[in-house]
């Protein structure tokens, strides 16, 4: 019995020091659409060709011509969901020389300030929850097709 006692003692700190790696729970966005929406009248907004659509579903909605308003977010704070047109952070040049983003893009928000994100086997982790919209999956080189 005491050597039960002991094994059980020596085994708790082991248990309790376990790194949780669980998704629990899931993210869910009802407001974002999947549809693109067209827009005709662009004398308001700017028109910039973009030819690499990273957000691809297969369908390379943002490929091309694409309309940005360069103001939207002067007045409007980022949500998740949304596909936003940005800057490209500076990179190491002499870490990953054979690298040459350009020099803006385009990409979907799915994380807000302060979140944590993680992709397991291409599902999209955020603050440990599954990110359970459209674009909460990878399909990129066909990960999350069937």
């Amino acid at each position: 019995m005491k050597r039960l006692i002991i094994s059980i003692l020596c085994f708790l700190p082991l248990v309790g020091c376990q790194q949780d790696n669980s998704v629990s729970g899931t993210i869910q966005d009802e407001k974002t659409n999947a549809e693109v929406e067209q827009i005709t009248d662009t004398s308001s907004y700017t028109v910039v060709e973009y030819l690499s659509d990273g957000m691809s579903r297969g369908n390379h909605e943002y490929e091309g011509n694409v309309v940005v308003d360069e103001d939207y977010y002067k007045e409007n704070s980022i949500e998740r969901g949304e596909v936003v047109y940005f800057t490209t952070p500076e990179i190491d040049k002499e870490k990953y020389p054979n690298l040459n983003p350009n020099k803006m893009n385009i990409a979907r928000v799915v994380a807000l300030p302060g979140e944590a994100v993680e992709i397991k086997d291409g599902t999209i982790i955020v603050d440990g929850k599954r990110l359970d919209t459209f674009y909460g999956s990878t399909l990129s080189l066909g990960m999350g097709q069937d």
